[in-house]
């Protein structure tokens, strides 16, 4: 298991997470099939992690990695990196060749928007690619939806939908990016284990970090919209059901995990 989350800081904790989710998806950290792109834009940075990745897959590009914080200094990167807003018209100049994301599900407001920012910032010819898992709900080994009857559940989704925040955007995107125009689209799917799944090692990292370390984080994210209206008791209630929700399973309990990835036309 990873080291105990006292000792490990929240830059650790994201890169060992952006380690995970590479594993799970069998070595790619990205899935549009671009070919020698001159610009390449992250949106949501992070650590940098992806974006250095990005710069070595693709030397020969301008890369630039976005954030609305500014990133940790890290290992030595041809990439730029650039503090700001997306949506803001003036942080970053097209066009880009490719543009990626790796879930932003808590930080996109509004996502037929940000697609229709992308695509004014693609070349045409140019790829968008998103990453988001489905933190709307959480399944079991067969696919079928656990904790169905969790109010809780339902207050925090409709907490972060009051903020324009969709905690279940994944599965649409597909959707967001057909009506945008976008075409040759590439949809696939993982499994954000919470425990091992048999045949599937690639999985175990990504189930080890979401069980030790996502618990926490999720119930700062409930404590934020909702924290002022409960007691403490109540409050002690949330942490535990959350701590059971993405508890170790031998179950196959998993979140689902979406790659969109579509081609703006030439024409």
């Amino acid at each position: 298991m990873p080291a105990n989350r006292s000792s490990t800081t929240e830059h650790e904790i994201l890169n060992l997470q952006s380690r995970g989710f590479d594993e799970m998806m069998h070595g790619k950290a990205f899935h549009a099939p671009v070919d020698r792109p001159s610009r390449v834009l992250e949106v949501g940075a992070g650590t940098g992690y992806v974006t250095r990745q990005l710069a070595t897959a693709f030397p020969q590009a301008e890369m630039i990695g976005l954030d609305l914080s500014a990133v940790p200094a890290g290992e030595e990167t041809t990439a730029v990196f650039v503090q700001g807003d997306i949506m803001n018209d003036d942080v970053v100049t097209a066009p880009f060749d490719l543009m990626y994301s790796r879930m932003l599900v808590y930080g996109i407001r509004d996502w037929p928007a940000y697609i229709a920012r992308a695509w004014d910032l693609l070349s045409p010819g140019g790829w968008l690619e998103t990453q988001e898992a489905d933190a709307s709900k959480i399944l079991d080994g067969d696919g079928n939806l656990m904790y169905v009857n969790s109010s809780r559940q339902k207050e925090q989704r409709d907490a972060f939908a009051s903020t324009g925040v969709d905690m279940g955007c994944a599965p649409k995107l597909e959707g967001y990016f057909r009506s945008q125009g976008f075409v040759d689209i590439v949809v696939r799917k993982f499994r954000w284990m919470h425990g091992p799944w048999e045949g599937h090692p690639e999985t175990l990292l990504c189930a080890k970090v979401a069980t030790e370390y996502n618990a926490p984080a999720i119930f700062e994210g409930y404590k934020r919209p909702l924290g002022h209206t409960k007691t403490d008791v109540q409050l002690d209630a949330v942490r535990e059901e959350i701590a059971k929700e993405f508890a170790w399973s031998e179950d196959g309990k998993h979140r689902d995990y979406w790659v969109v990835c579509g081609r703006k036309p030439e024409h």
